[in-house]
């Protein structure tokens, strides 16, 4: 019978410990990459963070990727949060006209999950990009929507 862990992850969305339970030796109140403080709860909810996934006699290897919204509650983690918070600080800094800066951080949201309008927002953004000057939208934006988007946007956006 497949046993849920619980993930160790912190603030800024490093993956400490996907195993937390099983392997409580590689737990930390703070992360050695960033200093943020790991939490193993939603922020808003007290949910436990899902973890990885152990089976009775396979070896785990598999790491996961930090998740962007919390299965309970629905809402955000931080790292979510403050990635399309940068999102949209380097769209309101950038040179582009009003009208495209509010179909992109209209558009940031809905990119970070898989609902109808996904893909359309990805194709969206993705145009609005190419728009920024500099490295803006390879050296900020990319590397950020990476981290943020769900699979499908991703596949949309070519990424």
């Amino acid at each position: 019978m497949p046993i849920q862990d619980v993930a160790l992850i912190c603030l800024n969305g490093h993956m400490i410990n996907q195993s937390s339970i099983k392997n409580p030796e590689n737990n930390t109140q703070y992360c050695e990459t960033c200093g943020q403080r790991n939490i193993s709860k939603c922020i808003e909810c007290g949910s436990f963070i899902r973890g990885e996934i152990h089976y009775d006699g396979v070896f785990d290897w598999d790491e996961i990727k930090p998740p962007s919204y919390c299965h309970e509650c629905g809402k955000p983690y931080p790292w979510t949060t403050e990635r399309i918070k940068a999102l949209i600080e380097m769209v309101e800094y950038s040179k582009l006209n009003a009208a495209d800066k509010k179909e992109f951080v209209d558009n940031i949201e809905i990119i970070a999950s898989d609902n109808p309008r996904t893909s359309l927002a990805a194709i969206k953004i993705k145009s609005i990009g190419k728009k920024l000057a500099g490295g803006l939208w390879n050296d900020v934006a990319k590397p950020l929507i990476v981290e943020i988007a769900s699979e499908t946007a991703k596949k949309s956006m070519g990424l």
